[in-house]
């Protein structure tokens, strides 16, 4: 297809779709893959280094510029997406994967959808059936992810990842070697800057509208019903495209998408429960409808900014996209001067204030059927939702039960790999009665957006209570074959903060004489002890000298520090120091002999034998194991 400015009447081909469709969806996976890598290398050697790590990647787009005047349009495109496939391959077979390789891989994918971006600014028709393109991408990859229950297939190994990267990368190749010609070239900036709304719809997508793991936490619904709400959303936001593109759009739904879209991130970022539910589909109509009216109004002009000029604007939305998603999250543990919803929210106004501003997008009348794709998607979640295990619930006889306590640290190991498939397979060589953990992460995009408890739940068989710490994707889960019989969030005062903690009581069917109480917790670390200290008398009070209770978590407390003694001088008996391993250290990588934050409590009626302490890498903490029995 040859593009310039006669090209009104042109059709936008399959190929050119499809091409944008798996550029999205590879470019959405990349992302994905280096967030937790970044995290790691936040870790080991400061948040100066990840944070230039991400902006060098993320300033690709500035590239697109000069590929395109050394090698022309097609053969820039190819070059990116050739690089973007390859990537995308040694995600399957490069272990561990390493930070420069999900960096390199993001960077081409952006260069990539830049060009692409710029390709389709030929017609009005083009610019709707891009912002399409993604829109399918996307819901393509929610589809994936959902058939791995929310781990990325880039993060597995085995025949059916495979398979999979390998179709990714060989449809990348093929779609790119349909030649698009060139787009005619106008030295304005302005006409270029509709390209840096690319960034804040992909932080809104990453974080909130499509990401069923946040969508689960949130709500309460099982993976794949939070799955198959996001395909509703994606829906919609096709259809939203489609029918503005049926004639010119008055002020008033112009000025409602955008009040839409602005409420709708703030009920995502601050609410839960059937909030969430009934604003995610109608924020993602909104929110795509105004990127591909505000592409369209960029080609009511009929002149085209340059190759340059988009990738800098580009550029500049890619530069939103990190300040936003990374200030959106490091506000829970280094507040900022503004509300935490500020940062989605400034994201949503950008995509109001140039949505608001079209009168016209047309897509081809081609593409009118293109909504059913996520629709059709729907048959995976549903069939997941149909065939989904049994989860082990059963009485307990009154034999002595196994109980293991980890910090998790969101299944991010040190090399910055997420692998919850080595953290489900130590758990279950254990054969533990109740599994209690901390740090377990639903959604987070530091984390790869994993969704940790369904994910170990579903492959444990066990099933789960959970409270919400630092966020609604953030906190504690009690895992039990037995049956629970009662589930208690309990929030813990903040204090000096920076984090909200909690803790999670539930009572479970052991089959004592009495119930079994388990309280699991993660509490603010010693820096600030009258923090720690305030929330551990919470605790207490939540135990309230009952019989047959255990608490268990990181009580970012050590034996020397003062706050320990809190739970002994309460008549609550610690398993470690009572089984003869008080020296020994929980964490992985000690700073001292006997670096313990990581404690198992129990009530004065309760007997602790065969204490151990588990060898892993899959977290900065190691797994404690101890069998509870009533006196």
């Amino acid at each position: 297809m040859a593009v310039g400015r006669g090209g009104a009447d042109r059709r936008i081909r399959l190929g050119e779709l499809g091409l944008q469709a798996l550029t999205a969806f590879a470019v959405f996976e990349a992302v994905r893959i280096l967030f937790p890598l970044l995290f790691a290398v936040r870790e080991s050697s400061g948040s100066g280094l990840a944070v230039g790590i991400a902006f060098l990647a993320f300033l690709a787009p500035s590239l697109a510029g000069p590929l395109h005047r050394v090698a022309g349009n097609h053969a820039a495109l190819l070059l990116a997406v050739a690089v973007l496939a390859a990537g995308r391959l040694g995600f399957t077979f490069v272990r561990p994967i390493p930070v420069w390789l999900a960096a390199v891989t993001t960077a081409a994918g952006l260069i990539a959808l830049t060009l692409e971006l710029r390709a389709a600014r030929a017609t009005p028709e083009s610019s709707s059936a891009f912002a399409i393109g993604v829109l399918v991408g996307l819901s393509a990859d929610t589809v994936v992810r959902g058939a791995f229950l929310s781990w990325d297939a880039a993060w597995r190994t085995g025949l059916v990842p495979t398979v999979v990267t390998l179709a990714i990368a060989a449809g990348l190749v093929a779609f790119a070697m349909v030649d698009r010609g060139e787009a005619d070239e106008e030295p304005s900036f302005r006409y270029a800057l509709p390209a840096a709304l690319l960034g804040p719809f992909l932080m809104l997508q990453l974080q909130f509208v499509q990401n069923p793991a946040f969508v689960a936490s949130g709500t309460g619904l099982a993976l794949p019903a939070a799955s198959a709400l996001v395909l509703l959303g994606d829906a919609l936001g096709i259809a939203a495209v489609i029918w503005i593109g049926t004639g010119r759009v008055s002020a008033a739904p112009r000025v409602l998408a955008a009040a839409i879209a602005l409420g709708g991130t703030v009920t995502l970022a601050t609410a839960n429960g059937a909030l969430v539910a009934v604003a995610l589909p109608v924020t993602q109509m909104a929110a795509v409808g105004l990127l591909a009216a505000g592409l369209a109004h960029w080609l009511e002009i009929p002149t085209y900014a340059t190759a340059w000029r988009t990738g800098l604007a580009s550029t500049l939305g890619m530069v939103a996209f990190v300040a936003l998603a990374f200030a959106y999250q490091i506000h829970i543990d280094v507040p900022l001067p503004v509300p935490r919803p500020a940062w989605p929210v400034l994201a949503a106004a950008a995509l109001a204030l140039a949505g608001a501003r079209s009168r016209r997008v047309e897509p081809t009348p081609r593409w009118r059927a293109l909504w059913v794709l996520p629709l059709a998607g729907l048959a995976l979640p549903l069939t997941l939702s149909v065939t989904a295990p049994a989860l082990c619930e059963a009485p307990g006889d009154g034999s002595p039960v196994r109980v293991l306590d980890w910090n998790l640290h969101g299944a991010v190991d040190g090399e910055g790999q997420v692998d919850p498939e080595a953290i489900a397979r130590l758990i279950e060589t254990q054969a533990p009665d109740v599994v209690v953990l901390q740090e377990v992460a639903r959604g987070w995009p530091i984390t790869g957006t994993v969704d940790m408890a369904e994910w170990l739940s579903r492959r444990l068989q066990m099933p789960y209570a959970w409270a919400p710490a630092a966020d609604d994707q953030f906190g504690n889960v009690v895992m039990s074959r037995f049956r629970i019989e009662e589930a208690e969030v309990i929030a813990l005062p903040y204090g000096e903060g920076p984090q909200h903690r909690s803790a999670l009581r539930v009572v479970l069917d052991a089959g004592f004489a009495e119930p079994f109480t388990v309280i699991a917790t993660h509490l603010q670390n010693g820096e600030h002890p009258s923090t720690n200290g305030a929330q551990i008398e919470v605790l207490l009070d939540t135990w309230g000298g009952g019989a047959t209770t255990i608490i268990a978590g990181d009580m970012n407390v050590q034996p020397t520090q003062e706050n320990a003694a809190l739970f002994t001088d309460a008549g609550l008996v610690s398993a470690q120091d009572v089984t003869g391993h008080g020296s020994s250290s929980t964490a992985r990588d000690p700073n001292f002999p006997g670096d313990r934050v990581d404690w198992i409590f129990g009530s004065s009626d309760l007997v602790f034998s065969e204490f151990s302490i588990l060898e892993s890498e899959a977290s900065d903490h190691l797994p404690v194991l101890v069998t509870v029995a009533p006196a």
